[in-house]
């Protein structure tokens, strides 16, 4: 079982999401193939460095971003693979989770089913958080 940890790399600030700009253009593509507003982004950092990754160079390995992108209806896994992206899954706001099989992938290594799954049940919870955030926000102004 790979773990992993959770880097978020947004902020929110006035109403507006702010980050790094590569995640950001990632992000903002997928908010926008949507039609969905950006909430945050979070790195998706794995243990196990081949997930998700191919081989470049001989001994080298790609360095693609493993992303989430929390919007305001569902969050979405995906690979930021620089030029061009592959949509893991997606946790939708009432916690149904959709799995998109990626074929004809040159990954070195992926999660697994179940993987995926319990990946997208803890990013359910964290869209959760942070549209609790955006209506706290909202109640203030």
């Amino acid at each position: 079982m790979s773990t992993h940890t959770l880097q978020k790399l947004t902020e929110f600030n006035d109403g507006i999401v702010t980050g790094p700009m590569s995640p950001m253009l990632f992000a903002q593509e997928i908010a926008k193939h949507f039609e969905l507003g950006l909430l945050a982004v979070y790195r998706v950092n794995f243990d196990d460095r081949e997930l998700y990754q191919e081989p470049d160079e001989p001994g080298f390995l790609t360095g693609y971003d493993t992303l989430l992108v929390v919007m305001t209806q569902m969050v979405v896994f995906g690979i930021d693979r620089g030029v061009g992206a592959d949509l893991v899954a997606m946790a939708l706001k009432d916690g149904d989770i959709h799995i998109n099989p990626l074929e004809n992938s040159a990954y070195v290594k992926e999660l697994e089913v179940q993987q995926i799954e319990a990946l997208m049940f803890e990013a359910h919870g964290i869209y959760k958080a942070e549209v609790e955030h955006l209506a706290a926000w909202r109640v203030e102004q």
